[in-house]
């Protein structure tokens, strides 16, 4: 009996998630439910992902459809393996007599539950380890729907179409997400220097390299064809249900909640020491063909400002004198220095007056004491008068 080793699963915590090596015996993925999770397994939320869904391929060819190849009879007569001598294989069109070699570009739309989509602009958004093995990808599912699920019987078997050139294939297995199947694919930035040559190296497009990270990563560790290259798109509604138009647009406004529509091929691809092989679903490009259902997750989680608390953060009071109502005639204000030393001695009053006299401001802005002080300031003012008569 062969071992059989299960495909990485997907684990998430916290809204981040990371590869981590399958266990045997387990296909199913670890995961902790988020709020964007829970929304999207509302029963109201599924009915919508699956009337999406049906849109998305009301006006594409039966044959470009990943699920017509849950039909064996439809796979086998449309579609054949071309191995090549460096141990890869591709699912190509069926060739007549005299025809080229056509890889098949086969399309599924469905939710995005997980992306590492560029544009890379720090070394921390690649792995640590084993670099040349990063990649664009996305998770997709159908919440259920009928047609995802037969695409998913579809690369079931395509994966036998492939067995049949090869006996030490690897199995696959589906990913399984918030109660449903789900499909993960990707497309790495390099490949092995093995099996490209350098001579036909394509550069990093400006929306997935800006800052020059992956060039400078990657020197040395892989090359960068057209094999790796992934396009993105996004779909303009036409007049007619089903209709759309596509505009080329930069991969960073792809988010979790969205639906889009990807193209992918199918390449079985050695194991690093030759032992094996395994299918590889490659991500050719992605659409983004509707973004209302992540919309309304966002707006429906903005809290409402009843819920807010407006009420003020408690403080330590401090004193505080503002204008000039504090000012005497000369200037000087009663409680400075100044005053305190007896400086204007006869503007300054008493020790006994400083704590009791209140100072009020006259029409003239000019400050006077109350008519108790003025009292006593007149008798001070009269002894004054008789000692220098005397």
């Amino acid at each position: 009996l062969r071992k059989i080793v299960p495909p990485a699963r997907i684990e998430a915590k916290d809204n981040y998630f990371k590869t981590t090596p399958g266990c045997a015996g387990e296909s199913s993925a670890l995961f902790t439910m988020s709020a964007i999770d829970n929304f999207l397994t509302q029963p109201s939320s599924i009915t919508r992902v699956h009337g999406i869904l049906e849109e998305c391929i009301l006006d594409r060819l039966p044959t470009d459809l990943l699920h017509s190849c849950s039909s064996v009879e439809h796979l086998r007569s449309y579609f054949e393996v071309l191995k090549d001598e460096d141990g890869t294989a591709t699912l190509i069109l069926r060739r007549t007599a005299d025809g080229d070699a056509e890889e098949a570009i086969l399309e599924v739309p469905g939710v995005i539950l997980q992306q590492s989509l560029p544009p890379i602009t720090a070394r921390d958004q690649l792995p640590r380890d084993k670099v040349n093995l990063a990649s664009q990808s996305v998770l997709l599912t159908g919440m259920g729907h009928r047609l995802f699920d037969e695409a998913i019987t579809a690369i079931q078997n395509i994966h036998t179409l492939f067995s049949t050139r090869f006996c030490n294939l690897q199995p696959w297995f589906p990913e399984r997400r918030l109660q449903h199947a789900a499909l993960l694919f990707e497309n790495r930035y390099v490949t092995s220097r093995k099996f490209a040559d350098a001579g036909s190296q394509a550069a990093f497009g400006r929306g997935v390299d800006p800052n020059g990270v992956l060039d400078s990563v990657f020197s040395g560790k892989g090359v960068h064809l057209d094999d790796n290259k992934v396009a993105y798109y996004a779909a303009t509604r036409g007049r007619h249900r089903g209709h759309f138009g596509f505009r080329p647009i930069t991969p960073d406004i792809f988010q979790v909640g969205q639906i889009v529509h990807v193209q992918v091929a199918f390449t079985v691809l050695p194991s690093p020491k030759g032992t094996h092989h395994y299918i590889h679903p490659k991500l050719r490009s992605v659409v983004l063909m509707d973004s209302s259902l992540r919309d309304d997750f966002l707006f429906a989680s903005i809290m409402p400002l009843s819920s807010v608390n407006l009420q003020p953060s408690r403080t330590v009071g401090v004193k505080r004198r503002v204008g000039y109502a504090f000012r005497s005639e000369g200037g000087e204000q009663p409680n400075s220095k100044r005053t305190r030393d007896g400086v204007t001695s006869e503007s300054a009053p008493s020790s006994s007056s400083k704590s009791s006299s209140s100072w009020t401001l006259r029409p003239d802005k000019t400050p006077q004491d109350s008519s108790e002080d003025e009292e006593m300031a007149d008798g001070r003012k009269a002894t004054v008068k008789n000692d220098q008569q005397k």
